[in-house]
């Protein structure tokens, strides 16, 4: 198993010990209050003209697959492109990907300075701009630099 693995899996470990151990942690009711019927909501009220108007030109004059999701928590109202769609996480995921190895690090599991090697097997499916260092041999660098490379990094992008 590579360095990076290693690190991903206690990572990834780490953080489903900490979601356990929160949810194990939340007060239990005695006894669970009796079940009503909800009352029937509101709708929701539709989303401003020129938001929706953008939403569709953006999602429209996309080249390639997209989704486009937005939710006014303050005024209830939503809107989407494709929205209903399933899609990868790819970006997405840097952000709890990156708050889980930082936690690591506070806690002393880790360090930024800890040098990890990437080969063929950690690449997935999916485009990544670090792909062609891999692919050359394995590249090896630290968490620190991983975590700078996925942030600022654009998918799609070249190095």
């Amino acid at each position: 198993m590579t360095s990076w693995r290693r690190v991903g899996l206690g990572l990834l470990v780490l953080a489903a010990a900490q979601v356990t151990a929160s949810a194990s942690k939340q007060a239990q009711p005695a006894h669970p209050p009796p079940r009503t019927a909800a009352a029937p909501a509101d709708p929701a009220p539709p989303a401003p003209v020129y938001i929706r108007n953008r939403i569709s030109e953006l999602g429209s004059g996309f080249d390639g697959r997209v989704g486009i999701a937005i939710k006014s928590i303050d005024e209830g109202w939503s809107v989407g492109w494709k929205a209903g769609e399933l899609y990868p996480q790819q970006s997405v995921s840097k952000l709890w990907v990156a708050i889980t190895a930082l936690d690591a690090v506070d806690r002393g599991k880790v360090r930024l300075d800890d040098k990890v090697t990437l080969t063929r097997d950690d690449l997935t499916l999916f485009h990544q701009p670090i792909a062609a260092m891999i692919l050359d041999g394995g590249y090896t660098t630290t968490l620190d630099d991983l975590l700078l490379k996925a942030i600022t990094t654009r998918a799609g992008s070249p190095e």
